[in-house]
């Protein structure tokens, strides 16, 4: 009986160690490409991130210069930029730390455009030779009469 069961066990054992060593070449293949998945997630991660907070920094300075308008335009119910209103909001974004830059146009000149780029350093792409990625958003403020006529 004793040795019946210490024959299962042996059968078992050798099944078992039969098999050894086999997963290794499995992790070997499937390691690398994880790696690269989670790098991918975390340089786009901050990439998309860079991306937003480039947006948000060109919307505020794009409302800073369109906030720069002619007192004499607001007495007169048509409200025009000031020809600081491109300086004003190129210098909101400077000030933070970011670059930028800012131009006026429209039929009267009424409303401002801003592009900010931010640069992402990367930590898994640089395995590949791209250390730092470029965003760039831009975003364009009007200035508006809500005087009524009449």
């Amino acid at each position: 009986m004793i040795q019946i069961a210490l024959r299962r066990i042996r059968a078992v054992l050798t099944l078992a160690g039969s098999s050894r060593g086999s997963a290794t070449p499995f992790v070997a293949i499937l390691l690398p490409v994880l790696v690269a998945f989670v790098g991918l997630a975390h340089d786009g991660g901050s990439i998309f991130v860079a991306k937003r907070e480039a947006l948000n920094v060109a919307t505020a300075s794009a409302r800073a210069g369109a906030a720069e308008v002619t007192e004499a335009s607001l007495y007169q119910g048509r409200p025009r930029l000031a020809p600081t209103a491109a300086s004003t909001a190129s210098t909101f974004a400077t000030s933070q730390g970011y670059r930028a830059r800012a131009s006026v146009f429209g039929g009267g000149d009424d409303k401002v455009w801003v592009e900010v780029q931010i640069d992402v350093s990367t930590l898994f792409l640089g395995l590949v030779g791209v250390n730092q990625v470029t965003v760039s958003e831009d975003a364009i403020a009007q200035v508006r009469s809500f005087a009524k006529d009449g």
